[in-house]
């Protein structure tokens, strides 16, 4: 029976609403200084610190909001969304700062929406077919495709515009099929002759009700796990989030919603949904596919909850059953329905696999070592690249299949009625399914994980993670939010410092190899500080 609301359940403490005052007035100076960002001009000009300046501020308002939050109890939910979707209102304002991905959001969605293969031609291939070029392809249809993309691109000067400023352009498009879905809705929604930069603002809008929609199944969860709703600020009022989706519109708002819809119907039990939604997941960004145990184990514990007749071992397992056979199968067909497609796909990830390296620190480090003991192998000047690679590929399989093995035997070891064992959490009730909030926990670690030894550490890849915050095992990581601004100075040095600083042939390699290690660094020492002194607690 749901509870009356009283008048007193409408009134909120003056340091709450201090703090989103604060957060807001961060925010507004923010879209103030973005003014300054107008793409393709003025580089050296822009006000990249300035910004990085008012970032780390609200990350300061922010983090003391968390730890506000954790230890004297979260403000009402409704507070906590209404000051989000304020947030995120006012970003929307604000022009882009130093993020272009939406272009070639936009251009793809244009070619899906067209009939065209998006994973057929880069840019560039469609230039040099312009300029008289033929394609050497061996595909019959090529003329025929290009055709039809240089019909797309001179349907409107908006498209050309678009096209010409996909970055990357001798890359063919690596987003998979359901983050295609999402661009062919705006490629059919916005006809060509809107200008570019209300198409821009439309990507951000729709990336912003994605980013809200999780927000929204994370209130959910969280009462669901019997923790106090209001903790929903750790992704609502989240200054990295609120960046890299209402301003700079990253696609990793749809895998992250999905996600978030995947765990939420595993935990009320529905394996069929939960597949169909965990495959949407892994389709938008391939990363979801390392949460795969583990949203299987909240079934299994949802089914033992449910106090279903049968032997309990035998009917733990069907519902994950379901959900796997629901996964594979929308995956697989997906994937196989072209195979040429598929190849294409298949080969531009693993040009990013293999070749791509920024902001990263475990990875450099690793690599730098073995370049620096390995002088036999001179010869070979990527190995180290390679053994790297291998080194953090195994080290995070690993880690999966260990979580996993932990999750696996607390499912066997604790009765369907047991209380959680964490007890570092302050709770409202008890959870709809025990021994959920454990599972969560080892989801955000292995998406932390994932992003700690990814040789690509961008912010956004970060914000796959900040709505399994409130369950995280170390509140260290609170801290990150904050921490990966940094990777926007880079662009300050690269524009400011490009002949060199200190000992450095550029500025960027003093900020990759110094100010990124001092970055995760000081991470660390503060992660390690707080694992050191639960272990002593314990």
């Amino acid at each position: 029976m749901a509870r009356p609301i009283t008048p007193g359940a409408w009134r909120i403490p003056a340091l709450w609403v201090v703090l989103l005052l604060a957060l807001e007035g961060c925010v507004l100076a923010i879209v103030q200084l973005s003014d300054g960002f107008v793409h393709g001009v003025g580089h050296a000009r822009r006000p990249i610190p300035e910004v990085v300046g008012w970032f780390g501020v609200a990350s300061a308002v922010y983090l003391a909001s968390v730890l506000l939050a954790t230890r004297r109890g979260a403000p009402p939910a409704w507070f906590v969304v209404l000051g989000a979707v304020a947030l995120r209102a006012t970003m929307l304002l604000s022009s882009p700062i130093q993020e272009d991905d939406f272009y070639r959001y936009l251009w793809d969605g244009k070619v899906v929406a067209s009939g065209v293969d998006p994973y057929g031609f880069s840019p560039h291939e469609i230039a040099r077919f312009a300029a008289g070029e033929r394609p050497d392809t061996g595909d019959p249809d090529a003329d025929r495709d290009l055709e039809r993309l240089l019909a797309i691109r001179d349907a409107s000067p908006a498209n050309r515009v678009i096209l010409e400023r996909v970055n990357h352009p001798g890359l063919r498009t690596i987003y998979p099929p359901a983050a295609q879905g999402v661009f062919a809705l705006l490629g059919w929604l916005l006809p060509d002759r809107l200008d570019v930069d209300r198409q821009v603002l439309a990507v951000r809008v729709l990336m912003t009700l994605f980013d809200l929609g999780t927000l929204l199944l994370l209130v959910v969860l969280l009462g669901c796990t019997g923790l106090p709703r209001g903790l929903a600020l750790a992704h609502g009022w989240c200054p990295l989030v609120i960046k890299e989706f209402a301003n700079s519109a990253h696609v990793d708002a749809v895998p992250a919603f999905f996600l978030m819809l995947a765990v939420l119907t595993a935990l009320r039990g529905r394996a069929a949904v939960t597949g169909l939604a965990l495959a949407a997941a892994i389709l938008a960004k391939y990363y979801a596919l390392a949460t795969l145990p583990f949203v299987l184990i909240l079934l299994a514990r949802s089914r033992l909850a449910s106090g279903e007749p049968g032997p309990p071992a035998r009917s733990a397992w069907a519902a994950p059953a379901v959900a796997f056979t629901t996964v594979a199968v929308a995956v697989g067909t997906t994937l196989l329905i072209g195979r040429a497609t598929a190849g294409r796909l298949g080969e531009v990830t693993g040009h990013f696999l293999i070749t791509w390296e920024n902001h990263d620190a475990v990875f450099m480090w690793i690599r730098g070592t073995l370049a620096a003991i390995g002088s036999a192998f001179a010869g070979d000047a990527d190995w180290a690249n390679r053994a790297a690679r291998w080194i953090v590929g195994v080290t995070f399989t690993a880690i999966v299949l260990a979580f996993t093995a932990h999750e696996i035997r607390r499912l066997r070891s604790d009765p369907p009625g047991a209380p959680d064992d964490r007890s570092d959490n302050r709770t409202e009730s008890s959870e709809r399914v025990p021994g959920s909030r454990g599972v969560l926990a080892s989801v955000f670690s292995v998406l932390a994980a994932l992003f700690i030894l990814s040789p690509v550490g961008f912010p956004w890849y970060f914000a796959w993670c900040v709505p399994f915050l409130p369950f995280a095992r170390r509140k260290s990581w609170y801290l990150m939010t904050g921490l990966v601004f940094v990777y926007y100075l880079r662009f300050w040095f690269d524009y400011t410092l490009p002949d060199g600083f200190a000992s450095f042939d550029r500025g960027v390699d003093f900020h990759d190899r110094w100010l990124v290690s001092l970055e995760f660094g000081v991470f660390f020492l503060v992660w390690g500080y707080e694992t050191v002194r639960g272990f002593r607690r314990s």
